[in-house]
């Protein structure tokens, strides 16, 4: 899903972004935790692509949404059966460095 500065202007448009990506209805509660998470994500994102991608340059990378960008350190490394954030992020850092292509698979 493509954004736009745009859409980091207001919680109201990151709300709409939000419920365009996802498109799923959940409790009231479980929507604005989520949405609490999911807010800072699009804004990472947005920043990390305009300080980093060249489009000229073949190795540049570009980050982008997918269906882990509304879950806390603690939810995603569970859902990659790591034992919590110390050894989740203890991993990426090792996969970072080495430039492993397995870091991939976990954007």
């Amino acid at each position: 899903m493509q954004m736009s500065s745009q859409d980091l202007e207001s919680e109201e448009n990151l709300w709409d972004l939000w419920q365009k990506f996802y498109m799923i209805s959940r409790v009231h509660e479980d929507m604005l935790k989520q949405f609490n998470q999911f807010k800072e994500t699009p804004k990472f994102v947005y920043k990390f692509n305009m300080d980093n991608y060249d489009p000229h340059v073949s190795s540049s990378c570009r980050m982008g949404l997918n269906m882990f960008s509304d879950m806390t350190v603690d939810e995603f490394s569970c859902s990659k059966g790591y034992g919590g954030p110390a050894e989740f992020r203890s991993k990426l850092e090792e996969m970072m460095s080495g430039g492993n292509d397995e870091f991939r698979s976990l954007i």
